[in-house]
């Protein structure tokens, strides 16, 4: 009984002092592997005005216009060559957005509206990956607008980002319902 305690006990030290290799993290995927796009819509006292802005490898797709008799009318489309610089803080902002939303999607998100009226919160749309992780976030405008919570926020800062990618604001819109353009982003 005698050895079978003591050759427990050295079994036990030697499982003690072994060590256990954990498995290294995965390393996340180059910059350039995240792709986004983002479509708002909202109704106002006299239109139903839209925006949507598209990663693409020719460049940044963007669209704006307004809706009539619930058809997108565009007044203006086009493929705009934005830098490597300057869309990199836009892949960085989506990154981030991937990244947490995979890891709670049941934070707190207004639902979207459908753009009917005037008292409607619009319609936000994004679509985002990043070579591993997909995404696909809707809610309103006025959530994003609002800032309603850091998550928003954060949502908020990536859409000010792509907005301000352009040279000119989109159908002239330097605000599309109280989302602005970031200066710093553009290239």
């Amino acid at each position: 009984m005698r050895y079978v305690v003591l050759l427990m006990m050295c079994l036990l030290s030697a499982c003690a002092t072994s060590s256990v290799e954990l498995p290294e993290a995965a390393p996340a995927a180059p910059l350039s592997s995240v792709n986004f796009g983002i479509s708002l819509n909202r109704a106002s006292l006299t239109s139903h005005d839209f925006e949507t802005y598209k990663l693409l490898p020719a460049g940044l797709f963007v669209e704006c216009g307004t809706f009539y008799r619930g058809r997108p009318e565009t007044t203006s489309q086009a493929i705009e060559q934005v830098s490597v610089e300057s869309i990199e803080e836009a892949r960085r902002l989506a990154r981030l957005i991937i990244e947490r939303y995979s890891s709670n999607p049941t934070e707190a998100i207004d639902a979207p509206g459908d753009s009917s009226d005037l008292a409607d919160p619009g319609m936000f749309t994004l679509r985002a990956s990043d070579g591993a992780k997909k995404i696909e976030l809707r809610t309103s405008v006025d959530w994003v607008e609002q800032k309603r919570g850091s998550f928003a926020a954060l949502v908020n800062e990536f859409t000010q980002v792509v907005r301000g990618l352009t040279p000119e604001p989109l159908c002239g819109q330097h605000a599309f319902y109280g989302i602005g353009r970031s200066s710093r982003s553009a290239g």
